[in-house]
């Protein structure tokens, strides 16, 4: 390899690095220690979190906590406590329900949890999305592919349509976001 092209190589990774660094500086600290902890991208959770519990908070979207998603239908609640009660409602009622920042499907997720409640705790919360990431990386290689099985991790053709629109979903948020 010439000088030149080791200059480039030097010079590239560190702006790459410095506006990666910046970046990253943004996030709120327990996306960081939670995908630190996992070994997961911090941008790439964050992301996640926004494209799955995002909500507008004084003109600015940022991942909500005590989001629900109930057969379908957001439910942005004001506590954790009323996310809590509607939560244990429609599980109650053998409904789908996916809960807090990472919208962790509680049917397909539980056994990450002691009790719902836990679920809707933030820091567990994000564990749980963190090791599903994880766990998604792991099968696929590339972190983009374990984005879209995050979402919907299904080999057939439907599975597929609903993983690539979600991850170009995540991806937008990354991209407006890093």
């Amino acid at each position: 390899m010439s000088k030149c092209a080791i200059r480039q190589l030097v010079v590239g990774a560190t702006l790459m690095q410095s506006i990666t660094a910046t970046a990253l500086d943004e996030l709120p600290v327990a996306y960081m220690v939670v995908a630190k902890a996992a070994n997961v991208p911090a941008d790439i959770l964050y992301a996640v979190a926004l494209a799955e519990s995002g909500r507008s908070y004084n003109g600015v979207l940022l991942p909500w906590p005590w989001t629900l998603n109930v057969e379908g239908r957001s439910i942005f609640c004001e506590s954790q406590d009323e996310a809590i009660a509607l939560a244990a409602e429609a599980i109650n009622r053998n409904q789908l329900v996916d809960l807090g920042l990472t919208q962790v499907n509680w049917r397909w997720h539980q056994q990450r949890f002691s009790r719902v409640d836990d679920a809707l705790v933030p820091m567990l919360n994000l564990k749980a999305g963190a090791a599903i990431l994880r766990e998604q990386y792991e099968l696929s290689g590339d972190w983009w592919q374990a984005v879209g099985r995050y979402h919907d991790p299904g080999e057939d053709d439907e599975s597929l349509t609903s993983a690539e629109r979600y991850r170009q979903r995540v991806k937008q948020h990354w991209r407006r976001s890093f």
